[in-house]
């Protein structure tokens, strides 16, 4: 009996498309990839339910002859190289041959196309269902190709029940169209999903003016470009300075011989040029598009074509960490750290307030005394975890480990609360993570009461996202109104803030709507409303008290160590611990005394 069996072709045509569409976001970055490559100077993309019901994209390119339609939905099917010269020397977006085929099988496809050629008059339509030819005819269309994707992975419905909300599928796709648009600014990009316009990019001469367009107009001035060349090698792009950077890398924007591309060397580099401006825990705002010979990189490493191998990867990492320091070191950078405000917008102010009790916004609360119940019954429900057993590097206290037996010894590095118990233990708080906590709770005290305390905005505040951005907020604006804001959505990406929570205080609005987005764009807020509302409260929370580097004044400390006490605090609302004791049998180990 034969164990080993040679697959269908139904079934390999599946497997390979799984390799080459993930999501409605791959399908559309092949399809513009194709464009590019027949080199359209306008690329229209148009989604329904974030791409799980239809995707369109009409591109003003070269056009298929009726032969070459038909041709073009077959596996490895190609016109950009056709021998193993071709494979080491290629210049085009695409060349595998499987995107087409790949999203032919898994989904409804139809494709209309005309030669951009004025002697031809007819062009061609084909119309596939997972992978059988429904009609192969010629047709009017204008020239260039119209791609629709209707039903992905009908066939598939393993697949199909991994794939996110409409919202985060979007976002992925707008994603896509904005890092497109990045290098290719010569091309008009535009986006609409429902019929509602998400993007437009029109095409430019000028690299920052679509950077501009496509990251926000304020960092405008936040950029440098510079440029450098090296044996074989040859680097250009845009370094933002430090006042912009971000919480992640999302920010961080390669290209590769004219690819998008993820690899952690490149990125490594950038980060070690940056170390000696930008403290650990931030990522600049960066552009960077590299060109290196084609026989000294492998792009056919992965059929997404966004991972690369390189011949020598030191010689190309230690290049890119030389190019950039030298920018850099042509400007006098100061040095930023992982918790001043990340933007330069004149709005912004810092997050800890001159003198103590500082009014938020335009009221008068104090940031620390913020929770009075009337009794304990109405005491913020504050999560903590079990304490842990004794150990030479601390334990987690236990409720009330904090209480009027506690006496407040000082400040440690700015970011410690020391504090020593009759009992004889050493208590360690982090001012941040306790006071991050009282916010936390604070805010969940008001949402459960019906109401959260909002201060009106004397000038509302417009606020500019990026596409992906401002679809994952707009599609949780309800939630995040819940929560103490009010705003609204305006086209050319900007949210106008009307309103916010009365403990937010003077911080950067923008800066806190680019943390929401991102935590929303992996996470299904429609699924769980509390736990969406908590997400909330956490970014708030971490904003707006104190933070580590805080310089605290002996009255504000034993405030906030009143206010732990009171009111259980342990952890933040990350689950990190807040308060930590040694007992003093520990303390006496560490000194061999014991």
């Amino acid at each position: 009996m034969n164990i080993i069996r040679i697959l269908p072709d139904s079934l390999i045509s599946k497997i390979a498309a799984g390799e080459v569409v993930a999501r409605p976001a791959s399908a559309v970055k092949e399809l513009i990839d194709n464009a590019i490559d027949a080199k359209a100077t306008s690329i229209e993309i148009d989604i329904k339910n974030g791409g799980s019901k239809q995707i369109t994209i009409i591109d003003n390119g070269s056009g298929m002859s009726f032969d070459d339609a038909l041709l073009s939905i077959s596996q490895h099917a190609t016109s950009k190289i056709s021998n193993e010269h071709d494979l080491e020397n290629i210049e085009t977006m695409g060349f595998r041959g499987e995107a087409l085929a790949a999203i032919a099988s898994v989904s409804k496809l139809e494709i209309e196309t005309k030669l951009n050629d004025p002697n031809i008059i007819e062009g061609t339509m084909l119309r596939v269902e997972g992978d059988v030819i429904m009609e192969h005819r010629a047709t009017g269309c204008p020239a260039g190709t119209k791609i629709s994707i209707s039903d992905l992975f009908f066939n598939t419905p393993a697949r199909k029940k991994f794939l996110r909300s409409d919202s985060v599928e979007l976002s992925h796709i707008a994603n896509t169209v904005d890092t497109m648009a990045l290098y290719y600014n010569d091309i008009n990009f535009k986006l609409t999903n429902n019929g509602a316009k998400k993007s437009f990019y029109p095409k430019t001469n000028n690299a920052i003016d679509r950077i501009s367009d496509v990251m926000g107009k304020e960092i405008r001035n936040s950029l440098t470009e510079f440029e450098d060349v090296g044996e074989n090698l040859k680097i250009r792009g845009f370094l933002g300075k430090p006042d912009i950077a971000k919480a992640n890398a999302k920010s961080i924007y390669l290209f590769l011989n004219k690819r998008p591309i993820k690899d952690r060397i490149l990125q490594h580099a950038l980060l070690m040029a940056y170390e000696s401006v930008l403290t650990r825990g931030l990522y600049p705002v960066s552009v960077i598009f590299l060109e290196i010979a084609n026989n000294l990189v492998d792009v056919n490493v992965h059929p997404t074509k966004n991972e690369v191998r390189f011949t020598n990867s030191g010689m190309v990492h230690d290049f890119i960490a030389a190019s950039v320091r030298k920018a850099i070191s042509k400007r006098s950078i100061p040095v930023l750290s992982p918790d001043q405000p990340t933007n330069n917008t004149t709005d912004t102010i810092s997050p800890f307030p001159e003198t103590f009790y500082r009014p938020a916004r335009q009221t008068s609360v104090s940031p620390f005394s913020f929770l009075t119940p009337k009794n304990n019954s109405e005491t913020p429900d504050c999560t903590a975890k079990t304490q842990a057993a004794n150990n030479s590097a601390g334990t987690e206290p236990s409720f009330n480990v904090i209480d009027t037996s506690v006496k407040v010894i000082g400040q440690f590095n700015n970011s410690f609360i020391i504090c020593e118990h009759e009992n004889g233990q050493l208590i360690i708080v982090d001012q941040h993570a306790a006071h991050e906590r009282l916010g936390f709770e604070f805010l969940k005290s008001q949402y459960h009461s019906g109401h959260i305390k909002q201060q009106r905005l004397l000038i509302p505040e417009n606020i500019i996202l990026s596409a992906k951005e401002l679809v994952v907020i707009e599609e949780n604006k309800e939630l995040i109104e819940k929560s103490g804001f009010e705003l609204e959505v305006f086209s050319g990406n900007s949210i106008v803030i009307k309103a916010v929570p009365e403990i937010l205080g003077n911080v950067s609005l923008k800066h806190i709507f680019e943390k929401l987005a991102d935590e929303f764009s992996d996470f299904e807020s429609s699924s769980a409303i509390k736990d969406s509302i908590e997400k909330i409260f956490s970014v708030i929370a971490c904003h707006r008290q104190v933070r580590a580097g805080d310089q605290l004044t002996k009255q504000e400390l034993e405030e906030l160590v009143k206010d732990i006490e009171k009111y259980n605090i342990t952890h933040c609302p990350h689950g990190r611990p807040a308060v930590v004791s040694f007992d003093t049998s520990d303390i006496e180990k560490w000194f061999k005394r014991s």
